[in-house]
């Protein structure tokens, strides 16, 4: 993002239109300047919408930079749902996945989150609204487990709650791996490793 003028503040669509505007431009900012350096009205200005209007969906930048993690959450969420949803998935399509999770390119998106869980360990403003969102996002992952059982991609024993857990661990381990650039292994070594520790190959 530019330092050019706000965008003119027309007049405003839904209250959902207006949240995820908020949400995009802050996230857009955050990355920009970092969680710190950034003020409400450098949000409100790059979403084109007056500061009250921000005060009227959130109480603070804490509160958006937790919905921010939300927002990639339900977006990784989303995804492993449409893989799941396949009528004709396979294990190795799961694997793939979580292999490739594990191996990505850095994004700049990592380095936000990891900033965001980092002020949670030691803030207790910050850890009262990151803390729930993390839990939000491992609930989605336990519907996600009782749909994948559903369908057949998992036994009937497996447990929800332990998938979500190991799920959640992945995404938030990985954002960790990918934020400080660590080296990483070829994704179909890992993919291959996977399948084994899955005792899908000889």
């Amino acid at each position: 993002m530019t330092d050019s003028a706000p965008r003119p503040r027309g007049r405003p669509g839904t209250s959902a239109d207006t949240r995820a505007r908020l949400i995009a431009a802050a996230i857009e900012v955050f990355l920009e300047r970092g969680y710190a350096d950034t003020r409400v009205q450098d949000i409100t200005n790059a979403a084109g919408f007056t500061t009250g209007a921000l005060y009227a969906h959130f109480g603070s930048r804490m509160e958006i930079l937790a919905e921010a993690l939300l927002t990639e959450g339900r977006r990784l969420v989303a995804d492993m749902t449409d893989q799941a949803a396949h009528a004709d998935i396979e294990d190795s399509n799961v694997s793939r996945r979580v292999a490739e999770r594990l191996t990505g390119e850095t994004r700049d998106i990592d380095r936000l989150m990891l900033e965001a869980i980092t002020m949670a360990t030691r803030d207790e403003d910050a850890r009262e609204a990151i803390v729930p969102a993390l839990v939000q996002i491992g609930e989605q992952l336990s519907d996600l487990a009782v749909l994948a059982r559903d369908l057949g991609v998992v036994s009937d024993s497996t447990d929800p709650h332990a998938i979500s857990l190991l799920y959640l661990s992945i995404i938030l381990g990985s954002t960790i791996i990918r934020a400080l650039d660590l080296p990483r292994a070829d994704t179909d070594r890992v993919d291959d490793l996977l399948l084994r520790m899955r005792g899908t190959t000889t």
